[in-house]
């Protein structure tokens, strides 16, 4: 599976929608701690709006997954033009998409 995903990373990194670069732990701690407020600020707000509190935790973990993107040492493309962005997201959800 390792491989598998390097290969995967490869592909991303070649088509430029990703970078290989430093990432400050600064800003991994940053997002770690963005993310926890959004995981408290979620449990507060289950009582009062069910709908607040799981757009608060989507994006905990949208953070958090972006850390553990950054660990990795990948950073986003200032390069990529949302179009490109658009056309590879079209593409993917052609693959996935199911006819009824």
């Amino acid at each position: 599976m390792k491989e598998s995903l390097e290969k995967y990373l490869k592909n991303l990194e070649s088509k430029g929608f990703i970078k290989k670069e430093r990432i400050g732990i600064d800003q991994v701690k940053a997002l770690l701690t963005s993310a926890s407020k959004n995981i408290t600020a979620s449990e507060k707000n289950l009582s009062i709006d069910e709908e607040a509190c799981y757009t608060l935790a989507y994006n905990a973990m949208l953070k958090l997954a972006r850390a553990l993107v950054f660990l990795q040492g990948i950073g986003h493309t200032t390069d990529s033009s949302t179009r490109q962005r658009l056309k590879w997201q079209e593409k993917c959800s052609a693959k996935n998409s199911v006819s009824l």
